[in-house]
């Protein structure tokens, strides 16, 4: 699982350009969803999912998300409004 995380944070890494860019958050979800979601859930469906793993999934979704978005930390906005803005541009 470790390695499944550490190739999709590689692909986040290398479209550091995508995430910085103008165009919209729409799009910035959709490439989300295609190249990294499937570094990260490539071969899944083989593995036990735990509540640990579940847990993983969501830190590291939720960080990408903050990514897009351009929300830090200090911004003090809970992960909940993150994941609900993000579900408001996938409409």
């Amino acid at each position: 699982m470790a390695r499944r995380i550490g190739i999709a944070s590689g692909v986040v890494k290398n479209s550091d350009d995508s995430w910085k860019s103008k165009i919209t958050a729409d799009t910035k979800v959709k490439l989300y969803q295609s190249p990294v979601q499937s570094a990260l859930l490539y071969n899944s469906e083989t593995r036990t999912i735990n509540e640990e793993y579940k847990r993983k999934l969501r830190v590291f979704e939720i960080a990408v998300l903050r990514r897009i978005c351009g929300i830090t930390r200090h911004d003090r906005i809970s992960n909940m409004d993150v994941y609900i803005q993000d579900l408001d541009t996938k409409k």
